[in-house]
């Protein structure tokens, strides 16, 4: 198995219960990853050629022993990532690190000022992260963004990525919020309105000279089919129940797991319904797992002429389309 990217959903515990948040009802489980399970991953790494770690959750800076995580990980030379709501849990990390090279820091952006983004995230939140970027920028960690595109912050996308463009931010990773977790197909944007907000993003991001990397979960049918990550077991998931994906898609589906995290590795899961199971036995559908969470897309998609695409098939947009796209990155849906 070859996984040059892997992510970590470090804890489900969290402080916020954000509107489009896919995890769902696990962010009250409060569970955490097994440390003993993780440093074995982390040494696992190396047989699977892995270069860089993304840590997630729930919000990964509450994990206990998130430090020594992100050191084990940069000590084994490869790249670490932590992506956060950017409040409390982010300065506490930030302000007690103390070995020499630092992660690089993805915040959350889902609005370009309070009303907006605290609509989404809670009161407050969007000053508290304000005041951390400016922190992490003084001490010198690398920053990036993440922006969950739904109804409710389509008409601000051109604020988010002034926004981003203003912190300086590397680039700004642009998510489709799938109606999976707290979210539904009422806040899910309709493949034109989607279509419509990826046109306005990549103008934007040129006239701004900000790069930014979009899912083409949607796009004009005739376009090229995509790799399946689950056909081709090239993206790894690993969540604090053992459960690992290879598509955040399947995350809300009972027992869809492709594996378990044991201390004897990787297990699969013989259930007989999982990822595999059924992207084996729809070759035909670019994306099985749609039709399962939202019904009613596929005939939405149909009837305006696209087509369904992967949710982990990015494209980037700015300057120089991101140097032809030359970050790996694997986060589905944070």
């Amino acid at each position: 198995m070859i996984a040059s990217s892997i992510d970590i959903y470090l804890t489900y515990r969290c402080n916020l219960r954000c509107r489009h948040c896919f995890v769902g009802d696990r962010l009250n489980s409060a569970l955490n990853f097994d440390p003993d399970l993780l440093d074995l991953l982390v040494d696992s790494c190396a047989s699977w050629q892995t270069k860089e770690v993304t840590f997630l959750g729930g919000e990964p800076t509450l994990y206990p022993g998130v430090l020594p995580a992100i050191e084990n990980v940069q000590q084994r030379g490869m790249r670490a990532r932590i992506v956060t709501n950017g409040l409390a849990g982010l300065r506490r990390l930030i302000s007690q690190w103390q070995y020499p090279s630092r992660p690089t820091v993805g915040l959350s952006i889902d609005g370009s000022n309070g009303h907006i983004h605290d609509a989404v995230r809670g009161k407050g939140a969007f000053s508290g992260m304000l005041g951390n970027i400016a922190l992490c920028k003084r001490l010198g960690f690398p920053l990036f963004g993440v922006a969950s595109i739904s109804r409710q912050n389509v008409a601000d996308l051109a604020g988010i990525l002034a926004l981003s463009r203003q912190l300086e931010l590397e680039y700004l990773n642009v998510h489709y919020v799938v109606a999976i977790g707290f979210a539904d197909s009422h806040i899910s944007l309709p493949p034109n309105e989607w279509q419509e907000a990826c046109g306005r993003l990549r103008e934007e991001a040129e006239r701004l000279g900000i790069a930014v990397r979009v899912e083409e979960l949607v796009r004009q049918d005739g376009d090229r089919s995509d790799p399946c990550a689950v056909r081709n077991d090239s993206n790894l998931m690993f969540l604090p129940d053992g459960r690992v994906f290879n598509c955040p898609l399947f995350m809300d589906l009972p027992n869809t797991h492709s594996y378990m995290w044991t201390r004897e590795g990787l297990s699969p899961n013989t259930s007989g319904f999982s990822e595999k199971t059924i992207c084996y036995t729809q070759e035909s559908i670019t994306c099985p797992a749609m039709p399962l969470i939202d019904p009613n897309l596929t005939p939405a998609l149909m009837a305006g002429g696209f087509k369904l695409g992967c949710v982990l098939t990015k494209v980037s947009y700015g300057p120089s389309a991101y140097e032809a796209a030359r970050t790996v990155d694997s986060t589905g849906h944070t």
